[in-house]
């Protein structure tokens, strides 16, 4: 069979809902023994830039400098134009000198690692696409519809209407997901929700101010591929 009658045939979106129905996600293909990556978590050629194609067969590799925002001897406006313009430019950036514990991130990272490690029967009941659940796991956001889904499963925790009900997070690691809440108060809170009210949209949420917060904590983790 051609490579052009092998595309015909493949229907991207059937593997990939069969593959949502699993509820396994990444961590559960790499369980199953898998002889190779499903075709949906591969880019096609086209939506690599001839300069990406090229530095890998170069074999050729850039340095990239993360923006860094330094809660140290900054005022809380310097802060949330930093955060902004990271934001827009980048879409992530590093926080230095927040004043959380490195043991808390080290045990937060340890809980969540413990989370993904567990048998698939004891995620299965925390997945879900539907974003009105405070508790969900997944893999990828945008698996339905992305080009071409990323190697990597996530827990999310959104406590948009009040504090997270503890009851509501996995047992092996509620306790650990918990703690990193009690040093995210006050203006550390107001420098991350400060972005949202800058890009200019008055709309009647923004004119309401900051009555409502809406927070939201997704942690993604990287599965090791086996090829």
């Amino acid at each position: 069979m051609s490579g052009q009658e092998q595309d015909q045939d493949y229907d991207r979106t059937k593997e990939v809902v069969e593959f949502d129905q699993t509820k396994a996600g990444v961590k559960g293909l790499v369980d199953s023994g898998i002889a190779s990556i499903p075709r949906f978590f591969i880019h096609p050629p086209e939506s690599l830039s001839t300069q990406e194609v090229e530095g890998e067969s170069q074999g050729s590799s850039c340095l990239v400098e993360v923006p860094v925002v330094d809660f140290r001897g900054e005022s809380w406006g310097v802060l949330v134009e930093k955060v902004r313009k990271a934001c827009e430019e980048w879409g992530f950036f590093e926080l230095v000198n927040h004043g959380i514990p490195p043991t808390v991130m080290d045990e937060l990272l340890e809980g969540i690692r413990k989370f993904h490690e567990q048998p698939t029967e004891e995620k299965t009941r925390f997945y879900s696409r539907d974003m009105k659940q405070k508790v969900r796991y997944y893999c990828n956001g945008n698996l339905l519809v992305a080009r071409a889904a990323t190697w990597r499963d996530s827990l999310s925790c959104d406590y948009r209407d009040g504090h997270l009900n503890p009851d509501e997070l996995p047992p092996v690691c509620r306790s650990v997901f918990l703690m990193p809440l009690f040093f995210f108060s006050g203006d550390f809170m107001h420098i991350f929700l400060g972005p949202t009210y800058s890009y200019g949209a008055q709309n009647k949420t923004q004119k309401k101010g900051r009555k409502r917060q809406e927070e939201k904590g997704a942690i993604d983790q990287g599965i090791a591929c086996p090829f």
